[in-house]
């Protein structure tokens, strides 16, 4: 009997100890498979009124993938994409999900300024890096984090660079009206406008707020006509800014008061709005595809090739911060995100805009924004020659004054 247990205990240990190998080796192939693939994570707001600019940040994420074949430091990249919905706890979760589940190491994306900053709080504490083209002042100045980096630049850097050039253009027109998306991009919108109108004695003679996905403009618009206002300045963004621009025309307000919008998003947006309605408005453009360097030359023919269409600000901001994130990582020949960050901060390189680069001191891309006026369709050389470029500009915050600190 005693040698019987003893035997049933001697399986019980091999037993044992085979589960244990089996383990191991499973646990064994599956880190040298996971060894063998990097994992990047896409979030975009791929369902909401944000959809159409998603699915165009999606299309220049993937361009950059394409053009090395899905491969970085000889490993194959796997892309997982996720749909943030235009919300920060959806999109905070179900990158949390990938980042744990899957292993991303790297992040780039969002749309919304509000989702960014979660995104980029979430990067922080999971140690990825993470690359996005959204407007808040804040990403890269109050709550800029070490793992974050900007391509587009902040709602400072284009409020300047639409603004003051229209207040030198037309000296007479002291009244401006403005209409806001309610959330932080628009509310950084805002408040650097009325930092500008101080300076120049502007007066602000009323603003509305609208929630994300506003369909009706038609109270706002009539209170910017009964303002007398000189200029009706859109602080909004995407599809809310399509509607608006295209409801103020029909309600003929382009007759005794100047249109612009603060951040346009290029041909998606302005064929949508259709040659009347675009006519003469102002935008501020981060990107346009008619800019003579030599990535967005070869962006648009890759873009055309494959879309049959021109890239806009949502294709190239997405583009160009992939394609300098896997600059980056090449270049530090690791996927060790403190060597990438590391990489990057300083990092100068030919951009849609020309030449650009990553300030150290915050992580902020510095580069050109552009001021443009809307074509009549009499103007217009071929089918996506929707505006012209009247004036480009770099306004950033000094590094000195910049509340950044990481």
């Amino acid at each position: 009997m005693k040698n019987k247990s003893i035997n049933i205990l001697g399986i019980g240990f091999l037993f044992f100890i085979l589960m244990g190998f089996l383990a191991a080796s499973h646990l064994a192939v599956t880190s040298a498979w996971a060894e063998e693939e990097i994992v990047m994570l896409g979030v975009f707001p791929l369902s909401g009124p944000y959809a159409d600019e998603a699915r165009d940040q999606n299309r220049g994420t993937e361009l950059a993938l394409e053009e090395v074949g899905y491969k970085v430091l000889g490993k194959k990249i796997r892309y997982v994409l996720r749909d943030t919905e235009l919300k920060a706890g959806v999109g905070v979760r179900r990158a949390k999900d990938v980042i744990e589940s899957q292993g991303a190491k790297f992040m780039v994306g969002a749309a919304s300024s509000s989702v960014a900053l979660a995104l980029s709080q979430l990067a922080t504490s999971k140690n990825v890096v993470y690359l996005t083209h959204t407007g808040a002042d804040e990403i890269t100045g109050t709550k800029c984090r070490k793992y974050t980096f900007r391509w587009s630049g902040p709602t400072y850097t284009i409020t300047r660079g639409v603004i003051l050039p229209l207040i030198q253009k037309y000296p007479d027109a002291k009244r401006w009206y403005t209409i806001t998306t309610k959330y932080v991009f628009g509310e950084s919108l805002l408040n650097n406008a009325k930092e500008i109108f101080k300076e120049h004695g502007i007066k602000h003679v009323g603003n509305d707020y609208h929630p994300i996905g506003e369909s009706e403009y038609s109270t706002f618009l009539t209170k910017a006509a009964a303002s007398k206002a000189d200029i009706i300045l859109l602080l909004n963004f995407g599809g809310d800014a399509t509607k608006a621009i295209k409801q103020a025309h029909n309600y003929g307000l382009k007759k005794s008061a100047k249109i612009v919008l603060a951040w346009g998003s290029g041909v998606t947006q302005f064929r949508a709005l259709g040659n009347e309605a675009l006519e003469d408005v102002y935008f501020g453009l981060q990107y346009w595809h008619g800019i003579n360097s030599p990535v967005t030359k070869r962006l648009n023919t890759t873009y055309k090739q494959k879309y049959e269409d021109f890239s806009d600000y949502s294709v190239a901001g997405s583009y160009i911060i992939m394609k300098i994130l896997l600059d980056a990582i090449e270049k530090a020949g690791t996927t060790d995100a403190d060597a990438v960050i590391k990489t990057l901060e300083g990092y100068t390189f030919q951009g849609p805009t020309g030449e650009e680069s990553v300030r150290a001191g915050d992580h902020q891309v510095i580069k050109k924004v552009y001021l443009a006026k809307g074509k009549t369709k009499l103007q217009m050389k071929y089918d996506a020659d929707f505006i012209e470029i009247v004036d480009k500009s770099a306004f950033f915050i000094p590094l000195e004054q910049n509340p950044c600190k990481f």
